[in-house]
């Protein structure tokens, strides 16, 4: 019932390490990770009580050789009722809570950056890691859910990001993160809709993988009703300028933010959109030669895209 740490630090080869329930005939992955700890593996998951969990040690490629596997374990946190902002049930990376918004209050504003819509809610919290974040409801969740992203004390919270029907009725939402910021994950329903839901969380853990994670596609420009965002043009930049076109489905408002190859955002940048394809243009002139990563936030989507600063 609380969390799992296998490690294969200390190994003399290239491993990786799988983490698995079901029966051996029909697997379900759990968790996994290559390259925690120089070559060697770690993966820490959350575990369900009376549950056998499978562990797959292997080797990167064809690598094979001796090993030295630790398991750990923790104690779950005591059960809090985080029907209250106040009272928000801490979340790991990698974690996943179960739980049903039915008997809950709402207690978050009576708006959503998704629109108007609430429904009663639970609150759960998690800490910045520097990387992108996904908390998800898409496996688990038995209604039409919603999900709002926080920061800020519960009387006074500012909206981070939020999504509405990203997988069916069921909510997903991705974020770039400051690292050591508590975020405040709220979920609830579309038009005062309860049930029963399952959290996960998700975290990047380096810039490679914080540019790909959950990236969706660019749009077509031109296809009408389409959402999306283009590469920068010219990249690399030229004349300390480049510009991103954006396309959006009615008026809304984005966030550009450009982090550095060490994680830092190096500029933050809030945008009114209007609906069809808006050009946005970055003055860069300030930032060194190098290898940057955006992250563009709308209506609840992360687009990810490379910039390279030439001079």
């Amino acid at each position: 019932g609380g969390t799992v740490t296998a490690s294969l630090c200390g190994s003399s080869y290239d491993t990786k390490i799988g983490i698995f329930s079901g029966t051996c005939s029909a697997l379900t992955c759990v968790a996994g990770n290559d390259d925690f700890c120089s070559l060697q593996s770690q993966v820490n998951f959350n575990s369900t009580n009376g549950t056998t969990y499978y562990i797959l040690v292997t080797g990167f490629s064809s690598a094979s050789g001796a090993f030295n596997l630790t398991v750990t374990c923790t104690a779950p946190p005591p059960p809090t009722d985080n029907n209250a902002c106040s009272a928000a049930t801490p979340i790991a990376c990698g974690g996943s809570a179960s739980g049903t918004t039915v008997g809950a209050t709402t207690d978050g504003p009576a708006t959503s950056c998704t629109g108007a819509s609430v429904a009663p809610d639970r609150w759960y919290s998690i800490t910045g890691t520097g990387f992108s974040i996904t908390a998800s409801l898409c496996t688990g969740t038995a209604y039409d859910s919603k999900l709002d992203i926080y920061t800020g004390g519960c009387g006074a919270l500012t909206s981070v990001a939020c999504n509405d029907d990203f997988c069916s009725l069921q909510s997903q939402v991705t974020w770039s993160s400051v690292a050591g910021t508590t975020y405040l994950i709220r979920v609830h329903g579309f038009v005062g809709a309860t049930g029963a839901y399952t959290l996960t969380t998700t975290c990047a853990t380096s810039l490679a993988q914080d540019n790909d994670i959950n990236a969706p596609a660019q749009v077509i420009f031109g296809q009408a009703g389409k959402q999306g965002v283009g590469e920068f043009a010219p990249n690399p930049a030229q004349f300390g300028n480049t510009i991103v076109k954006v396309a959006a489905q009615q008026e809304t408002l984005a966030s550009v933010v450009l982090h550095d190859n060490m994680g830092r955002v190096v500029l933050n940048r809030q945008v009114e959109l209007f609906e069809g394809e808006n050009p946005i243009e970055l003055s860069v002139a300030d930032l060194p030669i190098g290898t940057y990563f955006a992250s563009i936030t709308m209506n609840g989507e992360v687009y990810r895209r490379k910039l390279v600063i030439a001079h």
